[in-house]
């Protein structure tokens, strides 16, 4: 089951979680002994988080863009906290710590994780020089508030980028399988198209047959005979039928060489490359069998493609045997 989620969907969601955080900076600006330094971090912030989410196609953002927002996130504390009259913790004075929680998470999220987690440094160092130490950690939010959601934006962007892979490495062996499929209809039809061809020349033939009842002169029965082998090396050969191999078999049929063709399978889903270098290899065979006989062979399951063997004489060794690859 495949979930689809709309981008328009998400990017408003991201926008309005974002905009509340403003809202909140601005109610509190009663709060402010100075609200000049707070209005600048509201505005920084939002054009910080509008820049981030929405101009850029892919989720990945520019690493500039990265270092920007970490920055911008950065500055929000040094802006907002000479505004208070002293540590607060129990209003919405301090908006700017889930602030910068939301922007460094889009950081993260955009496949900046360096800037992102250089931004919760930069705000955490500015608090404690504010508050002199450590205390705020437990009262500020800045676990609830900033770590855990750039944690959170992490966890969502190491998922975004697993997706990503599995669905090119899917995408890739789908490309695969259509090249395959593409590859093995085209051969069929090829097939198709040879076998038709030589029954067309051997339909030629017969009629001749008929014609003389028979009567042949040496050099026609000759030829009815390599039509006969012909039509069924295009039958029974199958992947061996290039024009090379059906060069090399004619020749050798020429030199009294009996040949021998069985395509059962063997071959079938054998690599391009592979498949181009052994029926080369089985054209070189051929070439270089001058009597006797010869059979090429390929069986599905084996643990070799093809088997090539060359005789003088039934009852003698191979004067050839060849496993190929």
């Amino acid at each position: 089951m495949i979930i689809r989620v709309s981008r328009a969907g998400l990017t408003l969601v991201g926008i309005v979680f974002g905009l509340f955080h403003a809202v909140l900076g601005f109610a509190s600006l009663n709060l402010y002994v100075h609200p000049v330094g707070p209005i600048i971090a509201i505005g920084i912030y939002l054009l910080a988080l509008f820049s981030s989410i929405l101009p850029y196609p892919t989720i990945k953002m520019p690493w500039w863009h990265g270092y920007l927002a970490a920055a911008a996130a950065t500055s929000l504390p040094l802006l907002v906290n000479p505004a208070l009259d002293g540590p607060v913790y129990h209003s919405y004075a301090t908006w700017y710590v889930g602030a910068t929680g939301v922007l460094l998470c889009i950081v993260m999220v955009r496949q900046q994780s360096v800037f992102a987690w250089l931004g919760v440094v930069g705000v955490i160092t500015s608090m404690v020089f504010y508050y002199e130490g450590f205390s705020f950690v437990g009262e500020s939010g800045v676990l609830g508030g900033l770590i855990s959601m750039v944690v959170a934006g992490q966890a969502v962007s190491l998922g975004v980028e697993r997706g990503a892979r599995e669905a090119t490495r899917l995408s890739e062996l789908a490309s695969a399988d259509l090249a395959a499929a593409e590859a093995t209809t085209a051969t069929r039809a090829e097939r198709k198209l040879r076998v038709q061809k030589a029954l067309e020349n051997s339909l030629t033939l017969l009629k001749k047959i008929v014609q003389r009842k028979g009567a042949l002169s040496p050099t026609e029965a000759n030829d009815a005979i390599m039509a006969e082998v012909a039509l069924r090396d295009e039958i029974r050969g199958r992947d061996f039928m290039t024009d090379r191999i059906r060069d090399g078999v004619a020749e050798a049929r020429k030199r009294g060489v009996e040949v021998v063709l069985l395509d059962e399978g063997g071959l079938d889903g054998c690599e391009p490359e592979l498949r181009e270098r052994i029926l080369g290899d089985v054209a070189n065979a051929i070439d270089g069998v001058q009597r006797g006989k010869i059979t090429v062979r390929t069986v599905k399951g084996e643990a070799w493609l093809v088997t090539v063997v060359a005789t003088d004489n039934p009852s003698d060794p191979p004067t050839l045997w060849l496993r190929l690859p």
